[in-house]
């Protein structure tokens, strides 16, 4: 998930490159045909998919639905220090604000490779949560309770 994060933010780290990098070498090294002497049963007729081998899921659309999600839980957790952790209040608060946000800050930064520096921790997390879910966030606060739930 890490390496997709790094994707969305434009921001490909040091850990994110190295995880792609030894990702990439697991999959290039299982390539190697088995012994010829080997058993058939042994043989194995295909390697691990490069998906797997980065730790991605197989369809791209989950990945970056989990990485909304994600997003939007981390958005949450600034917003707990506001309006605690009443799980209804926080689901409300946080619909509100990703409102907010698309309804303003998401039109002068849809174009952007990354949020501008000077975005608040809130609205940073809000725009990769766009940005992974295609410029729609969840459109109810029912909605966002489930995905704060975990669902």
């Amino acid at each position: 998930m890490e390496i997709i994060e790094a994707i969305f933010r434009g921001e490909p780290d040091h850990e994110a490159t190295r995880r792609m990098f030894d990702g990439l070498r697991r999959w290039v090294l299982s390539g190697h045909k088995a012994d010829s002497k080997a058993s058939p049963q042994l043989k194995r007729q295909y390697g691990p998919t490069l998906n797997a081998c980065l730790g991605l899921p197989a369809n791209p659309e989950r990945a970056r639905i989990a990485l909304r999600d994600a997003m939007l839980r981390l958005a949450a957790a600034e917003l707990a220090q506001e309006t605690g952790n009443h799980p209804w209040r926080l689901a409300f608060t946080l619909h509100r604000e990703a409102q907010r946000f698309a309804g303003h800050r998401w039109h002068c930064w849809i174009d952007m490779e990354r949020p501008p520096d000077y975005a608040t921790r809130l609205e940073a997390r809000l725009w990769l949560a766009m940005k992974a879910g295609g410029g729609k966030l969840p459109g109810t606060p029912r909605r966002m309770a489930q995905i704060l739930n975990g669902g």
